[in-house]
């Protein structure tokens, strides 16, 4: 039986443009939460340079042969966000696993963002190519892990790909602005975030984890309130607003199985039934 994950979410608040100071900061977080046990550390989207880079956005871009910006120990994880160009010119939103495969930090898994919204203060679409490739599943101490980055988590088909190759945790960086401060501070944009992911963790009995960005950037503020959901849909934990604050929480290994007995919402999944009524409503994708 695979083991407890001791999953670290670090809320931090990249400054723009500073790749340098923002990957010190990650391993320092790395150093400071190792633990002689396997762990998953998730850091925000576009952590690496921060997140309204416009017209610096392939300058601050990692190559696709660039080694990983972080070292973890051998018994880590980390999941962190970055631009990433491609031979051919183009930029994406991306998010990368990086372990110690045995001969330093190499890159377990990357991912690139599918949705990437261009509306009221985003402009993404303007500086990111959107990926149209769907998510895949990594090896995590045991753990089936899949990556998403922030608007992906508002098409559920993604998660639903997730959950069918067998995913036990969905982990989602994110730079979500702050909207709407209560008494103690805390952002109401998150609450729809939050009931979001406990559909979808529910809906799939996985693990959701939200890491977001706090901080000011040019005049936009982020909210923090990361979060982390269980799979039969409950608030395990979550921040605050501020940088600097974090989780740690040991998940169960039994926790999935368990709901997954407990609801055959996935067992009784018909991805034919899926492929057929796409193919009925979408076409060929030659468009004939």
């Amino acid at each position: 039986m695979r083991a407890p994950l001791r999953l670290v979410v670090a809320q931090t608040a990249p400054i723009r443009g500073d790749r340098a100071g923002n990957r010190g900061e990650m391993q320092t977080v790395l150093e400071r939460v190792a633990r002689d046990r396997p762990s998953l550390v998730a850091f925000p989207e576009l952590a690496l340079t921060g997140y309204d880079l416009r017209m610096r956005t392939a300058e601050l871009a990692l190559s696709t042969d660039d080694p990983p910006p972080l070292a973890p120990s051998p018994d880590q994880i980390a999941v962190l966000g970055f631009p990433e160009i491609t031979d051919d010119g183009r930029v994406f939103n991306a998010a990368g696993a990086v372990h110690d495969g045995g001969h330093g930090a190499s890159w377990l898994h990357r991912y690139r963002k599918c949705f990437l919204p261009t509306y009221g203060t985003f402009d993404e679409g303007r500086y990111f190519a959107p990926s149209r490739v769907g998510p895949r599943v990594f090896d995590a101490h045991g753990w089936s892990v899949a990556t998403l980055i922030c608007e992906d988590l508002w098409h559920p088909s993604l998660t639903y790909l997730s959950a069918l190759q067998g995913a036990d945790i969905v982990v989602a960086p994110t730079a979500v602005p702050g909207r709407r401060p209560d008494e103690m501070g805390a952002f109401r944009s998150m609450d729809r975030w939050v009931d979001m992911a406990r559909a979808l963790a529910t809906f799939h009995q996985l693990w959701i984890v939200v890491a977001n960005r706090a901080g000011v950037e040019g005049g936009l503020t982020f909210g923090g309130g990361s979060f982390v959901v269980g799979p039969e849909g409950d608030v395990e934990a979550r921040t605050g607003s501020a940088a600097g604050d974090h989780i740690e929480l040991d998940l169960d290994p039994t926790s999935v199985t368990r709901a997954r007995t407990r609801f055959s919402h996935l067992r009784d999944e018909d991805g034919s039934l899926l492929l057929r009524e796409l193919g009925r409503l979408v076409g060929p994708e030659d468009g004939s």
